[in-house]
Protein backbone atom coordinates (compact mmCIF):
# COMPACT_ATOMS: atom_id res chain seq x y z
CA UNK A 1 0.00 0.00 0.00
CA UNK A 2 1.74 3.21 -1.02
CA UNK A 3 -0.28 5.30 1.17
CA UNK A 4 1.38 4.23 3.80
CA UNK A 5 4.88 5.56 2.30
CA UNK A 6 3.44 8.17 0.87
CA UNK A 7 1.80 9.18 4.63
CA UNK A 8 5.67 7.89 6.26
CA UNK A 9 7.31 11.04 4.21
CA UNK A 10 4.35 13.76 5.49
CA UNK A 11 5.09 12.27 9.19
CA UNK A 12 9.03 13.16 8.23
CA UNK A 13 8.38 16.24 6.48
CA UNK A 14 6.60 17.88 9.38
CA UNK A 15 8.68 16.65 12.09
CA UNK A 16 11.63 18.03 10.29
CA UNK A 17 9.24 21.31 10.10
CA UNK A 18 8.95 21.44 13.62
CA UNK A 19 12.44 20.85 14.42
CA UNK A 20 12.82 23.59 12.23
CA UNK A 21 10.57 26.11 13.85
CA UNK A 22 10.93 25.13 17.18
CA UNK A 23 7.50 23.57 17.58
CA UNK A 24 7.05 21.26 20.46
CA UNK A 25 3.92 20.06 19.06
CA UNK A 26 1.96 19.56 15.77
CA UNK A 27 -1.26 20.24 16.24
CA UNK A 28 -2.91 20.31 12.70
CA UNK A 29 -1.81 18.88 9.21
CA UNK A 30 -3.30 19.69 5.76
CA UNK A 31 -2.30 18.16 2.57
CA UNK A 32 -3.86 18.27 -0.81
CA UNK A 33 -4.18 15.10 -2.20
CA UNK A 34 -5.25 15.20 -6.30
CA UNK A 35 -7.53 12.34 -7.81
CA UNK A 36 -4.93 11.00 -10.07
CA UNK A 37 -2.89 10.10 -6.89
CA UNK A 38 -5.63 7.52 -6.07
CA UNK A 39 -4.51 7.33 -2.83
CA UNK A 40 -7.42 6.19 -0.14
CA UNK A 41 -7.67 8.93 2.16
CA UNK A 42 -8.84 6.69 5.42
CA UNK A 43 -5.87 4.18 4.90
CA UNK A 44 -3.76 7.23 5.15
CA UNK A 45 -5.37 9.04 8.23
CA UNK A 46 -4.81 5.30 9.83
CA UNK A 47 -1.12 5.39 8.87
CA UNK A 48 -0.59 9.13 10.16
CA UNK A 49 -2.18 8.36 13.07
CA UNK A 50 0.14 5.12 13.74
CA UNK A 51 3.42 6.52 12.52
CA UNK A 52 2.99 9.98 13.93
CA UNK A 53 3.28 7.98 17.38
CA UNK A 54 6.31 9.49 19.22
CA UNK A 55 6.63 12.21 16.73
CA UNK A 56 5.49 15.90 17.53
CA UNK A 57 2.74 15.10 15.08
CA UNK A 58 1.60 12.39 17.77
CA UNK A 59 -2.44 13.60 18.45
CA UNK A 60 -2.22 16.09 15.52
CA UNK A 61 -5.06 16.45 13.53
CA UNK A 62 -4.98 15.72 9.67
CA UNK A 63 -7.05 17.10 7.04
CA UNK A 64 -6.98 15.79 3.35
CA UNK A 65 -8.60 17.97 0.84
CA UNK A 66 -8.88 16.27 -2.24
CA UNK A 67 -8.45 18.28 -5.57
CA UNK A 68 -9.70 17.43 -8.70
CA UNK A 69 -7.48 17.18 -11.68
CA UNK A 70 -7.69 18.86 -14.91
CA UNK A 71 -5.85 18.32 -18.47
CA UNK A 72 -5.26 20.73 -20.88
CA UNK A 73 -4.35 19.90 -24.70
CA UNK A 74 -1.51 22.20 -25.61
CA UNK A 75 -2.33 21.86 -29.05
CA UNK A 76 -6.31 22.38 -29.10
CA UNK A 77 -6.97 23.80 -25.40
CA UNK A 78 -8.90 20.78 -24.97
CA UNK A 79 -9.60 21.03 -21.03
CA UNK A 80 -10.92 17.33 -19.60
CA UNK A 81 -10.61 15.76 -16.27
CA UNK A 82 -9.99 12.52 -14.85
CA UNK A 83 -13.21 10.66 -15.42
CA UNK A 84 -12.80 11.53 -18.93
CA UNK A 85 -9.01 10.39 -18.88
CA UNK A 86 -9.92 7.16 -17.59
CA UNK A 87 -12.54 6.14 -19.99
CA UNK A 88 -9.91 6.30 -22.69
CA UNK A 89 -6.88 4.89 -20.62
CA UNK A 90 -9.42 1.81 -20.02
CA UNK A 91 -10.14 1.74 -23.98
CA UNK A 92 -6.58 1.87 -24.62
CA UNK A 93 -5.35 -0.55 -22.11
CA UNK A 94 -7.64 -2.97 -23.58
CA UNK A 95 -9.04 -3.07 -19.72
CA UNK A 96 -5.57 -4.82 -18.45
CA UNK A 97 -5.53 -4.75 -14.57
CA UNK A 98 -3.13 -5.52 -11.95
CA UNK A 99 -4.56 -7.86 -9.22
CA UNK A 100 -2.47 -7.55 -5.57
CA UNK A 101 -2.02 -9.60 -2.66
CA UNK A 102 -5.59 -9.40 -1.75
CA UNK A 103 -6.53 -10.38 -4.80
CA UNK A 104 -8.09 -7.02 -5.63
CA UNK A 105 -7.91 -5.91 -9.49
CA UNK A 106 -6.76 -2.25 -10.04
CA UNK A 107 -6.13 -0.35 -13.31
CA UNK A 108 -2.22 0.20 -13.94
CA UNK A 109 -2.89 3.73 -13.13
CA UNK A 110 -3.65 2.90 -9.56
CA UNK A 111 -0.03 2.39 -8.85
CA UNK A 112 1.79 4.41 -11.25
CA UNK A 113 -0.43 7.34 -11.81
CA UNK A 114 2.31 9.46 -13.63
CA UNK A 115 1.40 6.46 -16.71
CA UNK A 116 -1.37 8.65 -17.65
CA UNK A 117 1.51 10.28 -20.14
CA UNK A 118 2.08 7.11 -21.77
CA UNK A 119 -1.66 6.12 -22.24
CA UNK A 120 -3.82 9.31 -22.55
CA UNK A 121 -3.75 11.73 -25.20
CA UNK A 122 -6.38 14.43 -26.63
CA UNK A 123 -10.03 13.17 -26.66
CA UNK A 124 -10.48 16.26 -29.27
CA UNK A 125 -7.55 16.28 -31.50
CA UNK A 126 -5.66 13.36 -30.66
CA UNK A 127 -2.70 15.18 -29.56
CA UNK A 128 0.05 14.24 -26.35
CA UNK A 129 0.73 17.19 -25.86
CA UNK A 130 -0.82 17.71 -22.62
CA UNK A 131 -0.21 19.16 -19.13
CA UNK A 132 -1.75 18.68 -15.71
CA UNK A 133 -3.54 21.59 -14.02
CA UNK A 134 -2.50 20.16 -10.63
CA UNK A 135 0.41 18.44 -11.11
CA UNK A 136 1.31 17.73 -6.99
CA UNK A 137 0.00 14.20 -6.23
CA UNK A 138 0.36 15.31 -2.29
CA UNK A 139 1.09 18.54 -1.02
CA UNK A 140 1.64 20.02 2.27
CA UNK A 141 -0.41 23.00 2.53
CA UNK A 142 -0.21 24.23 6.07
CA UNK A 143 1.19 22.78 9.62
CA UNK A 144 -0.02 24.27 13.12
CA UNK A 145 1.57 23.82 16.16
CA UNK A 146 3.03 24.81 19.55
CA UNK A 147 6.40 26.14 20.57
CA UNK A 148 5.03 24.59 24.31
Amino acid sequence: MHEWSVTQSIVEAVTRFAEEKGLKRITRVEIEVNELSQLETDIMEEAFRILAQGTPAQNAELIILKSPVHFVCKNCGYRWDLKEALRYIQEATSGHSIVDEEGTSDPPLHYLPMLVYSFLKCPKCGSRDFELENPFSVRIKSVEGERE
